[in-house]
């Protein structure tokens, strides 16, 4: 069992039906948000059945083959090798320090490579003991799997505490989990992996302003940690949504005295800073140089369309008329339709919670919505000011899912975006800024729980569990969608030549051909099932594949691809070049969009005859052995006289 020593995660997962024992708080007995007077919650069904039930539909809605779950992951031969790489690099390189963490094997000799992506650094300290019992593919599938779960279980958590209706809170763990910006990003395993510390931070987060314990501010700290440790994106989304509601917080209550309000979000905040400073002064130092600094992209911003389009292998939406136009010819960074039953629901259910501000019953003691007072209605203003704190949160989040600016009428309109990225640390590096929508997302799923709370509260009990049952169905049939798989490359005929060099001495690679145009996506599905399998031998590459390409990469490359000609063994040599692997099979299972490509001469491998004719052509002084290995030819190269 993990341990928890503060007690968080215990207090998260225990069932809401118990009783809760009341404090004392300035001499007033208190209990938490939406009890009774007797201190009793909603019943709701026990939490191994709920997870049953929340795991049984992630696998159906992000794999949905048993028998391949050891091979193959969700996706294509691009990021998820990519991933799998980052997720195995990491795990060698730990021993060794931290220096070998960022400065990993490709590229070589340029340094920090790793923060040229994210570096998913909590995931792989998770995914470790898993991938030596399981092997890659399977222990990456069993942590998505659990991932995946848990952003359902961490949504349901949010809005029970908020609602006090489980079944409006399982609407809105569907609602944001199987939203089309969420499962859009499968392939991108550092969001899906990391997709639930977006509702577990704010679930931290209400309950430490529900009751001010110190426990749930270092939860706040350790959950943003381990975000911003694995996925910037959502790390500096995050960062700023806490931002918002804190501040809308201590505007709105106007807590006093004000201390016992920020010690525990001030523990957290040095919780979170001791971990992701080492972290953040590894991008900082990369994003320094201006050629690692990203310009405005407004093709993966958001865009008004963005919205009515779901995912173009949708099983249902895309068939229909008024989401037709926007269902293809998008990036899968603007897939972005929140569904129907969100949108719906969240619209009533802002009504909802908007008239929960309103004052009912018995005037309260206090001058502001008491969270853990006996009043209900206190707790139930307190609970609806809490839900527009995440809105608003929510809002802000979309409006910089736009990016720096916008068109309207013709008219260039600057957005806050542009401001971060200039003067926010972390917002340089940031590409496709339609990713923060997500808490967006979150927030409207929320809203919708009030809303379906609203209509079920006003139907008799068959009635209510039929609609219940109908808008699950509703929500899990309007963002179903075929799942790619593809085989993680492995075997003999995949991994020869690696595991050839992995039995000969240390030296730097190179292997052929290389691809000379990083914008192009076809770098991606050449070189990243390489950079996985290269984790066998671990040496040195000057090939490699991430979310950057090195300053001079383009020109080495250009010149490394013309071997054995003499501008190509200069640059070997200056690099120290040992092996020299001419590819005569292409790694993965590739995309037939480029599987054509990939498989030409010269293009993505050799022909042997090929690869015969160009060993031939090496200087014979310069050749200490080659050797046919399956898939490829191994040429090892002897340093040049004067070297010697």
């Amino acid at each position: 069992m993990v341990a928890d020593p503060l007690g968080i995660l215990g207090a998260l997962t225990a069932a809401d039906h118990v009783d809760s024992p009341a404090v004392l708080v300035d001499g007033t007995e208190r209990r938490p948000a939406g009890c009774d007077a007797s201190g009793e919650r909603p019943a709701e069904p026990r939490a191994w059945i709920l997870l049953t039930g929340f795991l049984v539909l992630t696998f159906w809605m992000t794999f949905r083959s048993p028998t391949r779950l050891s091979s193959h992951v969700v996706g294509d031969s691009g990021d998820p090798m990519l991933i799998l790489w980052i997720l195995g690099w990491v795990q060698h390189a730990i021993p060794h320090g931290w220096d070998a963490v960022w400065n990993t094997n490709i590229f070589f000799s340029t340094r920090n490579t790793l923060a040229y992506s994210d570096s998913l650094l909590s995931v792989a300290i998770v995914e470790w003991p898993l991938r030596a019992v399981f092997g890659a593919a399977l222990s990456l599938n069993v942590i998505a799997l659990a991932a995946q779960t848990a952003t359902l279980w961490f949504t349901y958590r949010v809005a029970l505490l908020l609602t006090r209706s489980w079944p409006a809170s399982v609407i809105a763990a569907l609602a944001f989990a199987f939203s089309t910006p969420v499962l859009s990003q499968l392939g991108h395993y550092q969001l899906m992996l990391t997709g639930f510390l977006v509702p577990l931070t704010l679930l931290l987060l209400v309950r430490y302003l529900e009751r001010f314990q110190l426990r749930y501010g270092i939860g706040v700290g350790l959950a943003f940690a381990a975000l911003a440790t694995s996925a910037t994106y959502y790390g500096l989304m995050m960062a700023v949504g806490v931002v918002v509601i804190v501040v809308g917080y201590l505007l709105w209550f106007r807590p006093r005295p004000l201390w016992p309000c920020l010690r525990g979000l001030a523990a957290g905040a040095v919780v979170a800073a001791v971990i992701t400073a080492p972290v953040a002064i590894q991008y900082m130092k990369l994003q320094d140089d201006n050629y690692f600094r990203r310009s405005f992209n407004s093709v993966v911003a958001a865009h008004p369309g963005d919205f009515l389009s779901p995912a173009d292998d949708d099983f249902l939406l895309t068939d229909l008329p008024v989401f037709e136009d926007h269902a293809f010819d998008r990036t899968l960074e603007n897939r972005l339709f929140p569904g129907i039953v969100a949108l719906v629901f969240g619209a009533v259910g802002i009504v909802v919670v908007v008239r929960g501000l309103r004052r009912r019953g018995r005037p309260e003691s206090s001058g502001t919505p008491d969270a853990t007072g006996s009043d209900p209605e206190s707790a139930r203003r307190w609970r609806s000011r809490m839900t527009l704190l995440i809105v608003a949160a929510g809002v802000i989040s979309v409006l910089l899912a736009f990016g720096d600016n916008i068109y309207i009428s013709g008219r260039q309109v600057q957005l806050p975006f542009g401001f971060f990225r200039d003067h926010v640390p972390g917002f340089s590096g940031i590409r496709a800024t339609s990713r923060f929508v997500v808490l967006g997302q979150c927030a409207l799923a929320l809203c919708a729980a009030f809303g379906v709370r609203a209509l079920l509260g006003r139907l008799g009990r068959r009635a209510a569990t039929v609609t219940f049952a109908l808008l699950c169905v509703v929500l899990i049939a309007e963002t179903a969608r075929s799942v790619p798989l593809v085989r993680v490359p492995s075997g003999a005929a995949v991994e020869a030549a690696d595991s050839l060099i992995a039995r000969r001495p240390a030296g730097t690679v190179v292997e052929l051909p290389i691809w000379t145009i990083p914008e192009d996506p076809s770098w991606a599905y050449l070189e990243a099932p390489r950079q996985y399998v290269s984790l066998l031998d671990g040496n040195n590459r000057i090939n490699g594949y991430s979310g950057y390409a090195p300053k001079g990469y383009v020109p080495l490359a250009g010149a490394v691809g013309q071997f054995p000609a003499a501008v190509a063994m200069k640059e070997l040599d200056r690099r120290a070049v040992r092996y020299v692997v001419l590819r005569t099979s292409v790694i993965g299972q590739q995309n037939p969009i480029f599987a054509k490509l990939l498989h030409r001469d010269g293009v993505g491998r050799y022909t042997p005859a090929t690869a015969r004719a160009m060993i031939a052509r090496i200087p014979p002084e310069r050749v200490r052995r080659v050797t046919r290995v399956a898939g490829a030819y191994v040429v090892e190269l002897r340093p040049p006289r004067a070297a010697r």
